[in-house]
């Protein structure tokens, strides 16, 4: 039981550092690419579809070496955290907090106190929270 809860934690403690470190290269290494014009809802350009393929390395590895439901609800919980961390991280390397004009903001948000925050953060937040608890139970059942 201990060495499934250490896993857990490694497993989450790598999921924030790979958002963060990923948020940091598109920051400081990913040019614009306004010329890339293959929108996708438009809104998502063709980059979405590389960090998808790159946020779903670590879910895909939790899932093969643990298929059941604790891997299966460690996956969905990476899934909804990683890209909420890269775009937390991308907007500490820029300085700022996202406004309701930015581009993370498309979906609409709330106010909490004086920060605005997106309305997929706070989805992506609890479902997260969800999948992470789901795991933890699992894992401390065992």
């Amino acid at each position: 039981m201990l060495l499934t809860f250490l896993q857990y934690i490694v497993v989450i403690l790598l999921g924030v550092l790979f958002a963060y470190l990923y948020g940091f290269i598109e920051h400081g290494y990913i040019p614009p690419a306004e010329h890339l014009r293959l929108r996708f809802f438009h809104h998502f350009a063709t980059y979405h579809i590389i960090m998808f393929g790159v946020f779903s390395a670590l879910p895909l590895m939790v899932l093969i070496f643990h298929p059941n439901l604790l891997g299966v609800s460690m996956s969905f919980g990476l899934w909804a955290s990683l890209p909420l961390g890269e775009d937390i991280a991308w907007y500490h390397f820029c300085g700022t907090w996202p406004a309701p004009e930015d581009w993370t903001s498309w979906g609409g948000g709330h106010y909490l106190g004086k920060r605005w925050v997106p309305r997929w953060y706070i989805i992506n937040s609890a479902v997260a929270v969800l999948f992470f608890g789901l795991a933890l139970f699992t894992a401390l059942s065992r």
